[in-house]
C-alpha cells in the first residue's frame, strides 16, 4: 500500500479495491519452562507512524511480556444471560482513562454517509448497488439481491451492508491512491454481514466501521505499512534459527554465518536416546495425572469464553486484521472445547504426539539427543530414519500403554476440524487453584494454535526447525497473555470465581509465566529480540511471516497433525 495524505478524504468513482491477500499436531505443556518471555522496550528496529505506505517495524529486546493497553472490541454473543453479560463487561472493562493515540487504520478517513439518511424503505437494495458500482465499477445488482433474499429474515444484515458499502464509496479515492483493490472488498462485505459476529451501529466506538474495514483487508495493509522487514544483518541470524545449514535469504543473496558440519547420522545412537528420553518424559507426564478431581466442560468453557475476551484485548489489532478471523465470526471458544479422553489414539495420533516430544528431547540443551546422534531435521534421510524409531516405539506394547496415557491427558488442538481438546479434571498432587491456573494456561496456549494464520503453519512446516514456529512462538505468546490473564482475573471477583473454581484468589506458580519447549522456546525469544512484538504478531496472525525473516522454502508434506500444548 501506498502512503495516503490527509486530503484524500472524498468519495470518487473507484476502480477494483483489492484487499491484501491472506492465505494437526499434539502438544501439552511440556515439563519444563525455564525461559521468561520478553517484556516491552525499544529494540533494534523503530516502527515509525506512517499511513498506509508500502508494507514495510518492530522493536523488542528480551525481557518480559509488554503492558498492552486494555482496548478492543466486544465479541457478539449469542448467550445474553446475566452472567454471561456480567462477564463481557467485566472482562473489557478499562482500567484507566488514557487518551488513546489517532489510530492509523481510520485516521484520514470520514463516515458520514451520505444519503442514507433519506433512503425509504423498498429503496435499500438500490442504494447498496449504487455504492457498489462505485467500488467495482459495473452495474451489478448485488445489493438487490441481498435484501430479496436477507431483508425479511435478517434486516440487520441489510442494515450493516448498507453502513459498510458507505464506508467504501466515501473513501474509495483516498483507498485507490493507497494501492488497494475494492472489487474484491464487496464479496467480503456481502459475506460478513450475515453473520453472527457482525458488529452494530456505535458512533462513539466505530465498531461497525473498523470491523468493515478489517473483513475487507484495509487494516492488515496498513498495519503491515508501519512495520520494516528485519535487516540483513538480523536475517543472517534468523536463517540460523529456522535452518540447520546456511542459505540465502529472500531480499538478499547473503547466507548465514559458516556452522559445523552435521555429521552422518547414527541410527543406533538416535534410537537408544530417543526410546529412553522419551521414555521417562511419558513417566513423568503420567505421573502427575494418577490422582485427579473431574471439573466439567461447561466449567472449562467458561473459563475459555473469558479467555476469549482478554485475547481480543490483547491480541485484538492483529487477530481482527485477518479477514477470516474467527471473532468476525460470532463464534465461542466454549462451543469448541472437547474432552481429551474423546481424542482419537490410533497409531497415526501417537505417533504424531511422540514427534512432537521427540523434537522436545531432541533439542533439549542438556539431553542433546539430536547432537548426540548427528541428526539433522534439513536431511530427509535423516527425518525417514527417526520415524521409523517413532513407529517402532508405537507398537511396542509397554510404551505404547504410555502414550495412549499421554495423549489423553494432554492439551491439543486439531487444525482440521478446529477442535480444542482440554483435560475433564485437574490433577489433586498440587495446590488446587495451581491446577486452575494451569488448565487456563492450556487453554490460553491451545486458543493460540486456533488463531494461528494457516500461512504461518505452512511456512513453519517448511523449515528444519519447525518447533520453534510451531510451539516456540506459540508459547512465547501464550507466556504474554498470560501475564495480562491473570491481571485481568484477579481484579475482578466474578471472574476469579469462573477461573479458581469458586476458591479465593492465589497468584499462580511463578513458572508458569515463563516460555517452554525448552529450546524452541528460547530460540523464539532470539526472533523476537531481533524483530520486536508487532513483528512477531503480523507473522502469526496475519501469516506475513516476512516479517520475522522467513517465507516458504520446500515443499511440506500434506499432513493434518494434531496440534499439543
Amino acid at each position: 500500500m501506498k502512503k495516503r495524505t490527509k486530503k484524500q478524504q472524498k468519495t470518487s468513482s473507484v476502480q477494483n479495491v483489492q484487499p491484501s491477500s491472506s492465505t494437526t499436531s499434539t502438544t501439552s505443556p511440556p515439563p519444563q519452562r525455564k525461559s521468561t518471555p520478553p517484556t516491552a522496550a525499544p529494540g533494534k528496529s523503530t516502527a515509525t507512524k506512517t499511513t498506509p505506505a508500502r508494507l514495510s517495524t518492530g522493536t523488542g529486546t528480551k525481557t518480559a511480556p509488554p503492558k498492552k493497553p486494555l482496548t478492543g472490541t466486544k465479541r457478539k454473543e449469542a448467550d445474553n444471560t446475566e452472567t454471561e453479560v456480567a462477564r463481557k463487561k467485566q472482562a473489557t472493562e478499562p482500567t484507566d482513562t488514557t487518551v488513546d493515540p489517532p489510530d492509523p487504520v481510520t485516521e484520514g478517513l470520514t463516515f458520514t454517509y451520505p444519503g442514507l439518511g433519506t433512503v425509504r424503505k423498498g429503496g435499500e437494495g438500490a442504494f447498496i448497488d449504487a455504492r457498489l458500482k462505485l467500488l467495482s465499477d459495473t452495474d451489478a445488482d448485488s445489493g438487490t439481491a441481498f435484501v430479496a433474499q436477507h431483508g425479511k429474515s435478517d434486516p440487520g444484515a441489510v442494515t450493516w451492508l448498507m453502513r459498510a458499502v458507505c464506508v467504501f464509496s466515501e473513501n474509495a479515492e483516498a483507498m485507490t491512491e493507497s494501492g488497494m483493490q475494492l472489487g474484491p472488498v464487496i464479496p467480503r462485505l456481502l459475506k460478513e454481514a450475515t453473520k453472527p459476529g457482525r458488529k452494530s451501529f456505535d458512533v462513539p466506538s466505530r465498531q461497525l466501521e473498523k470491523q468493515a474495514l478489517q473483513v475487507s483487508g484495509w487494516t492488515r495493509g496498513v498495519l503491515l505499512a508501519t512495520l520494516k522487514q528485519p535487516s540483513p544483518e538480523s536475517l543472517q541470524k534468523l536463517q540460523s534459527i529456522y535452518f540447520s545449514k546456511p542459505r540465502a535469504t529472500t531480499t538478499t543473496t547473503t547466507t548465514t554465518p559458516e556452522v559445523p558440519d552435521i555429521g552422518p547420522l547414527d541410527k543406533d545412537v538416535l534410537r537408544e536416546q530417543l526410546w529412553d528420553s522419551l521414555d521417562k518424559l511419558l513417566d513423568d507426564h503420567n505421573g502427575a495425572w494418577v490422582h485427579v478431581e473431574e471439573r466439567s466442560i461447561q466449567a472449562i468453557g467458561r473459563v475459555a469464553d473469558v479467555i476469549q475476551d482478554v485475547v481480543e484485548m490483547g491480541f485484538g489489532k492483529f487477530v481482527l486484521a485477518h479477514h477470516e478471523s474467527p471473532y468476525h465470526s460470532g463464534f465461542k471458544y466454549s462451543d469448541k472445547i472437547a474432552s481429551t479422553t474423546s481424542r482419537a489414539v490410533g497409531p497415526a495420533a501417537l505417533k504424531n504426539f511422540l514427534k512432537n516430544r521427540s523434537d522436545v528431547v531432541g533439542n533439549d540443551k542438556t539431553l542433546a539427543v539430536y547432537q548426540k546422534a548427528s541428526y539433522d531435521p534439513g536431511r530427509p534421510e535423516d527425518v525417514e530414519a527417526r520415524d521409523a524409531i517413532l513407529d517402532e516405539m508405537v507398537k511396542a506394547g509397554a510404551i505404547k500403554k504410555k502414550v495412549v496415557r499421554a495423549v489423553r491427558t494432554n492439551g491439543a488442538h486439531s487444525p482440521g476440524e478446529g477442535t480444542i481438546y482440554v483435560q475433564p479434571f485437574i490433577s489433586t498432587q498440587a495446590k488446587k487453584t495451581d491446577e486452575y491456573w494451569k488448565q487456563s494456561r492450556t487453554l490460553l496456549h491451545e486458543f493460540m494454535h486456533f488463531l494461528t494464520h494457516p500461512q504461518f503453519r505452512k511456512v513453519a512446516r517448511s523449515i528444519d526447525q519447525r518447533q520453534v514456529m510451531i510451539e516456540g512462538v506459540t508459547d512465547m505468546l501464550t507466556a504474554m497473555m498470560f501475564r495480562r490473564f491473570v491481571d485481568v482475573v484477579r481484579r475482578v471477583p466474578n471472574l476469579t470465581r469462573i477461573v479458581l473454581g469458586g476458591q479465593p484468589y492465589a497468584a499462580p506458580p511463578e513458572g508458569l509465566f515463563d516460555v517452554g519447549y525448552r529450546s524452541a522456546g528460547t530460540k523464539a525469544m532470539q526472533i523476537l529480540e531481533e524483530v520486536g512484538w508487532d513483528n512477531v504478531e503480523a507473522a502469526y496472525f496475519l501469516g506475513a511471516t516476512r516479517y520475522i525473516g522467513v517465507e516458504k522454502k520446500k515443499k511440506e508434506k500434506k499432513t493434518e497433525e494434531m496440534e499439543v500444548l
